[in-house]
């Protein structure tokens, strides 16, 4: 991974209570099953977790951009089902 991305980046969005993952900066995709990041999200309401799903999968991958994740076929349909 390109990208040098914390927990503590990771644990301002909105309702991530526990981040449980992060890629390391260096180390091949592989090493975390291809996952940049995992994280655990509470909300009180649908719609809040709805708009925090959607503020998180945008934060990681911009977060990880030097690794193309913004670019990626799945966050792009991702985003283009969530305008």
């Amino acid at each position: 991974m390109h990208s040098a991305v914390s927990r503590d980046q990771l644990e301002r969005y909105p309702c991530v209570i526990q981040v449980e993952e992060v890629a390391e900066h260096g180390a091949p995709r592989r090493a975390s099953g291809y996952r940049a990041a995992n994280v655990v999200l509470r909300a009180g309401e649908e719609e809040e977790l709805t708009l925090a799903v959607t503020a998180i999968a945008t934060g990681i991958a911009t977060l990880f951009s030097a690794d193309g994740l913004d670019e990626d076929p799945w966050f792009e349909n991702f985003r283009s089902k969530n305008r």
